[in-house]
């Protein structure tokens, strides 16, 4: 459950990621346990997440998730952010894949992946 809350002049704020399907599923299902960024961020703790009205249709196929299942643009879950890594070369990238499930190399300043696990 969501523990954590912002207060901001009194009203009550939480952190929210936009991920496209089917990644936003895969996070809250726990199948995915990197989200990879091309930024990096202080933050950690538990956050929502909404699940974009787009679909990656190649990845969902290649994953093998049918896009019609898929919710759309509406908050699916929380999950919570509890460590970042920097990828320093290709080799660290691919070794995680497993991880983040990702079909190609994001950029070449590598970004930094944020470790999420789903609550």
């Amino acid at each position: 459950m969501l523990n954590e809350y912002n207060k901001n002049n009194g009203e009550t704020t939480l952190k929210c990621l936009s991920l496209k399907q089917p990644f936003a599923e895969l996070v809250i299902d726990g199948r995915k346990a990197i989200e990879t960024r091309t930024w990096k961020t202080n933050f950690r703790g538990e956050f929502l997440i909404y699940s974009s009205k787009a679909i990656d249709e190649k990845s969902a196929k290649k994953l093998n998730i049918g896009c019609c299942i898929l919710t759309k643009g509406a908050l699916i879950g929380c999950a919570f952010l509890y460590d970042i890594k920097k990828y320093s070369n290709i080799q660290e990238y691919v070794a995680d894949q497993d991880k983040h499930l990702l079909i190609t190399f994001p950029n070449q300043n590598m970004g930094s992946s944020s470790r999420v696990q789903e609550n």
